[in-house]
């Protein structure tokens, strides 16, 4: 059974309403028809309807999310043992948050799930495990419906434990966070090497880790765990297209069986999820020098799904009831039963 929040919450995503980057130019002209602002307006932030509460969720983010912050979460969320519930509960679930920065607050927040979705299954109809990611991206924001605040919740990720980048969204709010007192976390690189791979960065928390958790545990099965007082342990895929932060995985006994082998095609697709929020990277090509070639050959797909993601709320609202078995039967092939949440 899922468990039922005692009442809704209001949530705000900043990443869908403030998008400062030139090549998305076109959603904000979208976005400012909702708002009844001009061109002009829209991009002079500091008159946006939305500013005082978008401003207040990054400044708690980034006054807040430090390398310890990140940890303790990780630690929290990551044993997956709060709560068990099927992928379209969670779907459904989503209803429960109130988009506030959408004025039709009568339409359910599953539906921009649907919508990405649908948009992904026509662009790309022999992807199948594309279309699921869409259902699937925004997940990680139940832990709302838990007491998690905003700023664990939603908005752009960045990573932690190296200089912060001044194309991080409101830069200046850096300025309280902890972190930057640390000398070792000051620098370019701090304390990464080189071209060290993305998975190997500690990253901000938010539903996009919260999603690649859950869903690792289901693909690739009851040997993923996170040790206690080991977040960083790390297991490499054959494929090397994406790590994931656990440990204890046996990659080969998963190659020989149906799971593994549906983990590893959905490899791209939690690369996706994770890294949908990075908008510093896919956008500005900070921290490219981080990367690994890996990092730099999904980029594309990142760069893909975002288009979709960003763009659906402007679609035709889709025949939920219609689709909904089409869905239902991605779930079954790919994450069947009840997860761990």
């Amino acid at each position: 059974m899922r468990p039922k929040p005692a009442e809704s919450v209001v949530l705000l995503d900043p990443s869908q309403i403030y998008r400062p980057e030139e090549e998305y130019s076109e959603y904000n002209e979208f976005i400012i028809s909702r708002t009844d602002k001009t061109v002009e307006d829209f991009r002079n932030y500091n008159v946006n309807l939305q500013t005082d509460k978008v401003h207040m969720t990054y400044r708690m983010m980034h006054e807040k999310q430090t390398m310890t912050f990140v940890n303790e979460k990780k630690e929290h969320w990551c044993c997956l043992n709060k709560f068990k519930m099927t992928i379209m509960d969670a779907v459904h679930m989503l209803d429960a948050l109130v988009d506030e920065s959408d004025p039709d607050t009568d339409l359910p927040n599953s539906v921009h799930a649907f919508q990405t979705a649908e948009r992904i299954r026509v662009a790309h109809p022999d992807k199948d495990w594309f279309h699921l990611i869409g259902l699937l991206h925004d997940l990680g924001k139940v832990m709302a419906l838990w007491g998690e605040p905003q700023y664990c919740v939603v908005g752009d990720t960045f990573p932690l434990g190296c200089k912060f980048s001044e194309n991080i969204v409101f830069p200046e709010t850096f300025a309280n966070n902890p972190d930057t007192k640390v000398p070792e976390y000051s620098s370019k690189y701090g304390i990464y090497q080189p071209n060290c791979g993305l998975d190997n960065i500690t990253m901000s928390w938010g539903h996009d880790g919260m999603d690649l958790f859950f869903l690792a545990r289901r693909f690739v099965g009851n040997d993923f765990r996170l040790v206690k007082g080991d977040i960083n342990d790390q297991v490499i895929s054959k494929s090397k297209l994406f790590r994931v932060h656990v440990s204890g995985v046996n990659w080969k006994q998963l190659q020989a069986s149906q799971r593994g082998s549906m983990a590893m095609k959905i490899m791209s697709g939690l690369y996706m999820i994770r890294y949908h929020s990075f908008y510093p990277w896919h956008c500005n090509g900070d921290y490219n020098y981080l990367c690994n070639k890996e990092d730099m050959g999904m980029l594309k797909w990142v760069k893909e799904f975002n288009k979709f993601d960003l763009y659906s709320k402007s679609d035709a609202i889709p025949d939920v009831e219609a689709v909904t078995p089409y869905y239902e039967e991605l779930i079954a092939k790919y994450c069947p039963g009840e997860l761990s949440w």
